[in-house]
């Protein structure tokens, strides 16, 4: 696999990075309250030498790079002009499929707002990516033989090899303080769950199962994909698991007990958009845009609808000072309008109208993400953060209080 610094000199290493981009697998993080909630189920984790003990490090490499570059490699640098407004700093990536008729690979491309240059990693297919974490970018991919998961440092594009694995890692994610990762292992020859495991990277331990494959995984077949999304305190991990043309299903589990939920009477639905500290928001499993959109209480396990029959376009759940925010674009109106309902107040406002053709709002399903200050959102062209061939126009920041505009020129490929 070859990485560079766009910029900057190449270099070469053994890892391996991506995203698998699932059709319709998205992780939803969920605060974790009270006893046990009706329509959910709680269980103890068995002891993780009932799956397949996967290949681990014996110590974790240290902070410098665990790969020798074959050249120095510069690291990005602020604009001359930069940013303003907090935006500038902070870390994004992108991962695009390769390939002319069929998907041979991915390539990550990542770097700051307001910063010269971007790095890019070419992956192999299956692969992965998470972030950003401050300023890493965790990645993976599979060769065939051996899994492999790292992370990517956004200041010199060096990496740092944080697990290595002989059975498929399908997803990977970091905990608040880095210190623990956690991730979705596979069978290599039947393709079976082999649950949720956590390594803690001091090297102090070997990996260990913390949730069993769900009961409910034939369910899901086809599977498409199982990601992750931290709570807000990052206390709780969701675990969002969807099946093609089926739906999905989520499990919570509480880091600090080891207790894993599942909501197992809430009915299969879309994707997960967001959540607050006490309930996550999702999709109905629509076949398409408009769908309309639900709470899911995690006391009680109870639905309430929030947009109705009409439905709702692209939508993205939004960190806001007045309080968690679900934006989304109004269905049957002649122009391009974004409104936001505010899940503290039950107030709904319009935030934004914009020409049919201009940019739309950029969605992070796990193959794109931007580390936002609070009150932020983006708008790409085609909905998209790093514009495809052809596209007119940079993404742009939205600001939601003043609908200050701001082009992000620096996300670029």
């Amino acid at each position: 696999m070859d990485a560079k610094l766009r910029g900057g000199p190449a270099w070469r290493g053994g890892a391996l990075g991506g995203v698998l981009i699932a059709a319709v697998a998205i992780i939803a993080a969920v605060a974790l309250t009270g006893g046990q909630p009706a329509g959910a189920s709680a269980s103890a984790v068995p002891s993780a030498a009932a799956a397949t003990d996967p290949v681990v490090p014996s110590a974790v490499p240290s902070v410098e790079p665990s790969v020798a570059l074959s050249v120095p490699v510069l690291p990005l640098r602020p604009a001359i002009s930069p940013l303003g407004y907090g935006l500038d700093g902070s870390g994004w990536f992108q991962l695009d499929s390769t390939g002319a008729t069929s998907i041979t690979g991915y390539r990550l491309t990542a770097g700051k707002l307001g910063w010269v240059g971007s790095f890019t990693v070419d992956l192999p297919n299956p692969a992965f990516a998470a972030g950003p974490f401050g300023d890493r970018i965790l990645y993976g991919g599979d060769d065939g033989n051996t899994s492999e998961v790292a992370a990517l440092s956004l200041v010199d594009g060096t990496r740092r090899v944080l697990l290595t694995s002989d059975q498929p890692v399908w997803r990977a994610t970091l905990d608040r303080d880095a210190t623990n990762l956690y991730y979705v292992l596979l069978d290599r020859t039947t393709r079976a769950d082999l649950g949720i495991w956590r390594l803690r990277l001091d090297g102090s331990s070997k990996a260990e199962m913390v949730m069993t494959a769900p009961a409910w995984v034939a369910e899901i077949q086809p599977a498409t994909g199982t990601e992750f999304v931290w709570g807000p305190a990052g206390d709780v991990l969701a675990v969002y698991s969807c099946g093609l043309g089926v739906g999905c299903r989520t499990r919570v589990l509480d880091v600090a007990t080891g207790k894993v939920r599942s909501y197992d009477e809430v009915p299969l639905h879309g994707g997960v958009i967001g959540m607050t500290a006490s309930e996550y928001i999702a999709s109905e499993n629509c076949p398409g845009l408009p769908c309309p959109l639900f709470r899911v209480d995690l006391a009680t396990g109870r639905t309430t609808t929030l947009v109705g029959e009409a439905g709702a376009g692209d939508a993205v759940f939004v960190r806001a000072a007045a309080g968690p925010l679900l934006v989304y674009q109004a269905p049957f109106v002649s122009d391009y309008r974004l409104l936001g309902l505010n899940l503290t107040t039950g107030i709904t406002q319009q935030i934004y109208s914009g020409p049919t053709d201009g940019p739309t709002l950029v969605r992070f399903l796990g193959y794109r993400s931007v580390d936002l200050p609070t009150d932020w959102l983006v708008l790409g062209p085609q909905g998209e953060l790093l514009p495809l061939p052809g596209a007119l126009g940079a993404p742009i920041a939205l600001r939601l209080d003043d609908n200050a505009q701001v082009p992000l020129t620096g996300v670029s490929k």
